[in-house]
């Protein structure tokens, strides 16, 4: 889980521990990881803000600074796994369903990044990356290229289309309005 962010958009309120539907989003994401997964990394700034979680590996960002790209780049450095599944912790509407999806075309796809598509787009920020993928991100970290998508360009990916339904699991929470329309919406994207 990606949890490394400057939070500034929404006051530097760290957004894994925002409250939606009287649960916070971190606990949400991580009831649906320990559904699918043996270890859970969550890569992060400050990882005394996440001490309680004894069951989740805690590591903070090996290169600082660099954005998502370099807390795959850390998830991938210190998971013991091939391939992880990578998602934000601002991401309170992920499910098992899209998730299971995701990691049964990474079984086929081992040399590739599994990345959802759909109609806003790529969303690169739920997707599957292979420990293969270290090289071409440690190029991109070296040359100042931050953004995953100019990442992507260089890196071979199986783009994997979703319906709207399950594309409402890439809601993300930057700002109070978004919480706001996230609460006002919660029954919709559950």
């Amino acid at each position: 889980m990606l949890a490394g962010g400057k939070n500034s958009r929404i006051g530097g309120i760290n957004k894994s521990f925002l409250k939606l539907k009287g649960e916070r989003i971190i606990d949400s994401i991580l009831k649906t990881f320990l559904l699918l997964f043996n270890e859970i990394v969550i890569v992060t700034n400050s990882p005394d803000e996440f001490k309680e979680f004894e069951d989740v590996k805690i590591v903070a960002d090996l290169i600082k600074d660099c954005g998502p790209l370099g807390g795959i780049y850390t998830g991938l450095k210190t998971m013991s796994n091939d391939k992880g599944l990578f998602a934000a912790c601002d991401m309170p509407f992920l499910e098992e369903g899209l998730l299971r999806k995701l990691l049964d075309i990474s079984e086929n796809s081992e040399d590739c990044a599994v990345i959802p598509c759909e109609q806003a787009g790529l969303q690169p920020l739920c997707a599957v990356y292979p420990k293969k993928a270290l090289a071409a991100i440690e190029k991109a970290l070296s040359e100042g290229r931050l953004a995953i998508r100019d990442f992507l360009k260089d890196f071979p990916c199986k783009l994997v289309n979703v319906n709207s339904k399950q594309s409402r699991a890439f809601y993300n929470i930057n700002t109070p309005e978004d919480l706001r329309y996230a609460s006002s919406r919660a029954e919709f994207f559950s």
